[in-house]
């Protein structure tokens, strides 16, 4: 699984076809991030695999490394059809045979952007949001004192094709991490101004 929507999809689907978890029992869970854990964990199962950077080239070094040279593995990658192809790359540079199914989509909501005056931070959760947000815009924009947030690498990596805003990166790539990399910034911000508190 590679976010708690996947998961969340993936038990209505049980329920709807009056599966049984038992089934599985021969199976492994394995997810991209804490968050993603805890919701698995939720279901009371606790996650076999969580890499420690919590994205997809990681979670698939991470498989890659667990299954090693058992040729019978097979793995079952539920996610959103628009998902990270580093995830398939690494899996066919392994040779580890998989089926990805996309089990939802992620849609941009065709409403106005909120306008008519300046955030603070506008933050990203994934590359998804911030390709939304910046797709239509003109990449040398100046966004004045708005400062953007994303949750990894990954993502800024992305947006930085995009626009040559700043773009601050979360130590760790949770809502945690991002609220702490706003918090760090702002108090930054605030020394730099002399309005520390």
């Amino acid at each position: 699984f590679t976010s708690s929507n996947g998961i969340r999809i993936f038990f209505h689907m049980m329920q709807a076809q009056e599966r049984d978890i038992r089934e599985l029992m021969h199976a492994k869970f394995a997810v991209i991030g804490s968050a993603t854990a805890q919701t698995l964990y939720s279901y009371s199962i606790r996650a076999d695999l969580v890499p420690a950077d919590f994205t997809s080239r990681a979670l698939a070094e991470k498989l890659a490394e667990d299954i090693g040279d058992d040729v019978n593995a097979r793995i079952l990658i539920l996610r959103a059809a628009d998902g990270s192809k580093d995830l398939n790359r690494i899996l066919d540079a392994h040779h580890i045979a998989y089926d990805d199914e996309a089990v939802y989509e992620t849609v941009v909501d065709a409403g106005e952007m909120p306008g008519g005056r300046e955030f603070s931070y506008v933050i990203f959760g994934s590359s998804g949001s911030g390709s939304a947000f910046f797709q239509d815009q003109d990449p040398g924009e100046d966004y004045g004192r708005t400062r953007f947030v994303c949750i990894g690498e990954v993502s800024a990596q992305t947006l930085r094709k995009m626009s040559r805003a700043d773009m601050i990166v979360a130590d760790t790539y949770t809502v945690d991490g991002i609220v702490s990399a706003v918090i760090r910034d702002a108090q930054a911000e605030r020394k730099g101004t002399g309005k520390e508190e």
